[in-house]
């Protein structure tokens, strides 16, 4: 659903539900981290795009230091990371 707020350029609408996506994987243990770390990326994008660079940047350290510690989806949140990090 945050994906779907954030491409029609709604982004309190996603940020508000890439952070309730984001508080049901963490509650649910290390079960979904893969899906953790794509929904703390996505939450990073819009941030990002919002202008909420702070924000951004914990969320994206967040997935990075995730990743990293599970080995799944490292280039991705590399990749996120780097982006957020030349803006």
């Amino acid at each position: 659903v945050g994906a779907a707020e954030f491409a029609q350029d709604r982004h309190d609408a996603s940020i508000a539900q890439y952070k309730r996506a984001r508080a049901l994987y963490l509650s649910a243990g290390d079960a979904h981290v893969r899906e953790l770390v794509q929904v703390e990326t996505g939450l990073c994008d819009v941030l990002r795009i919002a202008n909420h660079l702070p924000e951004a940047e914990a969320a994206c350290a967040s997935a990075l230091q995730r990743a990293q510690s599970h080995r799944v989806l490292e280039d991705f949140a590399t990749l996120k990371f780097g982006q957020l990090r030349t803006e």
